[in-house]
């Protein structure tokens, strides 16, 4: 039973959308969809005495940026918005990633960036 002053960080993540994240996981595979997200959002993302929710996200966002992963980093996006990262604040992250993974990695997270500025 989940606590709504507290619900799992997937529920944090993905909100009304975690069902649908749900559903085409297991079209994949249905224990590695458990395992994404009971162990890897749930329980890593969830660790939230070391390092909370938000500030996971962020990393992840300049992770994916830095790693040119644009279908991935769309997704993580959203969710760093729904985690309550502002646009500028996005903006500002990818602008610093690209000074370490270079111009490829700035324009996959700046067209991202743009993307989701245009249709929010």
């Amino acid at each position: 039973m989940t606590n709504p002053q507290n619900p799992p960080a997937a529920e944090k993540m993905f909100r009304e959308l975690l069902p649908l994240v749900q559903t085409a996981l297991n079209a994949i595979d249905k224990e590695f969809g458990e395992i994404l997200i009971n162990d890897v959002f749930n329980r890593v993302y969830g660790r939230e005495g070391k390092l909370d929710i938000k500030t996971r996200e962020l990393c992840t966002v300049s992770m994916l940026s830095a790693l040119g992963r644009p279908d991935d980093l769309k997704t993580h996006f959203g969710v760093a918005l729904n985690l309550g990262w502002g646009l500028e604040e996005l903006q500002e992250c990818l602008l610093l990633c690209c000074i370490y993974a270079g111009q490829e990695a700035a324009i996959v997270g700046l067209n991202i960036y743009r993307e989701c500025t245009e249709n929010p």
